[in-house]
């Protein structure tokens, strides 16, 4: 039997299949298919084509499906689906169908959260479907990348909620629990990125896309593409084709992630206390990234502040592709029938993947960079602003960049560490975190001044004879 590896995600299901496995086409040509669905007369469109009609029919639409996978009837109930199960198996049908002739059966990775009625559900929806299932590991087990710690943390982003699932290793990487973090997900973070794009068109061009539903709809469509640009830039624009007349604005990065900032806090809360209760004093834990939480801009970052800690972001897929190699290893004993669940697996500890050889000590930063100008560090702070007084050792910002404060921030040496102040009222960002009071830098921090696209480089100027 040639099994395909699925990946239950109402974010977005995935599929791996071949030899070796490779991502598959899951839904209009796309890798991943969204858990939207829409009622059309006496039938359900699902996936990507029911997430581009969304916004045009709000109460129409669907995305807690999965997450809710139930038989309780929907109120209203459809002609097409009674409850949220005959709903999530129309939308099983339709990845199905996109990828029945790679293989013959499948491999399902669950939610860490999914309960045991929830997969029988599943069960019985592929077999209406006509689908075998051989079995179902849970998604966090599936998609760990190998690493010697012992306790790792798997972190995801779904439509309504993000999840934080506490795994342990020994001979055997085991699932302990799974925390629910927030009502608000992907979903929520949408509509507060969306309100606050929308609110840049008002100001900047007095065009609301929240006026029509079509613009609106747009915005929506748009949304993706104007994050992931601003996962490397500190502006990216956006345009929406209103009638004859085409708006554009430029969202900055800050505003964004000011915007998301209530949400991932909850999220790093959730984080933090799951490692505080779970890791052993001192001892290095791994954070293991979904793709579907790595997209959004600033969460890696702020996870990479968490102390002792390594952060591995997984590759898209990561549990679909592993399934089919992982599945012998979990099944050496014949089963007496059924599909098994397995929310365990064998585990060697090695390298941590793409572990780099250790360096020399890092260094201290001994310059900062601003427009092509590096200016020293020393024990007297160095201080950025729009209008730091003369005879002050200063960066002085360009006048027309908006919200910095005359002196904005000041970073000098203290001992071998070099010290970042904050003075503002606008906030100074530190690779996108905001700085409470001060903070110590590092070669290669990035300072972000207020909501500006303006930033400071922490760097380190060698002697001439040093390698």
């Amino acid at each position: 039997m040639k099994l395909i590896g699925l990946e239950i995600c109402d974010a977005g299901i995935l599929a791996a299949g071949g030899e070796p496995p490779r991502l598959l086409p899951v839904d209009q040509g796309s890798l991943e298919s969204p858990g939207f669905a829409l009622p059309e007369k006496k039938t359900l469109i699902t996936g990507i084509a029911a997430e581009r009609q969304a916004r045009l029919f709000p109460r129409r639409a669907l995305n807690r499906f999965w997450g809710e996978l139930s038989t309780n009837p929907l109120d209203p109930p459809l002609p097409s689906a009674g409850n949220q199960a005959e709903v999530a198996c129309a939308h099983l049908a339709h990845v199905w169908e996109q990828v029945r002739g790679v293989g013959d059966g499948l491999l399902i990775a669950v939610p860490a959260s999914f309960e045991r009625s929830q997969m029988g559900l599943l069960l019985g929806m592929a077999q209406e479907i006509g689908i075998p299932v051989e079995g179902f590991v849970s998604l966090p087990v599936a998609a760990a990348a190998p690493g010697p710690e012992r306790l790792h943390l798997h972190v995801d982003a779904h439509l309504h909620r993000f999840e934080v699932a506490v795994l342990t290793a020994g001979d055997r990487l085991e699932l302990q629990e799974v925390v629910a973090v927030n009502t608000s997900g992907r979903e929520g973070l949408y509509n507060l990125w969306a309100q606050a794009t929308a609110a840049e068109f008002v100001r900047a061009t007095r065009f609301d896309p929240f006026h029509s539903a079509q613009t609106e709809q747009e915005l929506y469509r748009r949304l993706p593409a104007l994050l992931t640009a601003l996962h490397q830039e500190q502006a990216a624009s956006m345009s929406i084709l209103a009638g004859r007349a085409t708006y554009s604005v430029s969202v900055m990065r800050g505003v964004v992630l000011e915007t998301a900032r209530p949400i991932y806090d909850e999220l790093m809360a959730a984080v933090h206390d799951a490692a505080r209760r779970s890791a052993a004093p001192g001892a290095t834990l791994c954070l293991h990234v979904a793709h579907r939480a790595a997209r959004l801009p600033g969460v890696v970052e702020r996870l990479r502040r968490t102390p002792t800690c390594r952060v591995v972001e997984l590759p898209a897929g990561a549990a679909a592709l592993a399934l089919s190699a992982l599945w012998p290893t979990l099944t050496r004993t014949p089963r007496a029938g059924g599909a098994a669940f397995h929310d365990s697996r064998p585990w060697t500890p090695g390298a941590a993947s793409g572990a780099r050889t250790p360096a020399a000590p890092a260094r201290r930063p001994t310059h900062l960079l601003y427009r092509h100008l590096a200016y020293p560090l020393t024990a007297d702070p160095l201080t950025a602003g729009s209008g730091v007084p003369a005879g002050t050792r200063a960066i002085r910002i360009a006048a027309d960049a908006p919200g910095i404060d005359p002196a904005h921030c000041a970073v000098q040496l203290k001992g071998e560490t070099a010290v970042l102040t904050d003075h503002s009222s606008a906030g100074t960002f530190l690779n996108e975190t905001r700085v409470e009071g001060v903070t110590a830098l590092a070669v290669g921090d990035v300072i972000r001044l207020g909501a500006s696209a303006e930033t400071l480089l922490a760097i380190a100027c060698l002697s001439r004879d040093e390698a």
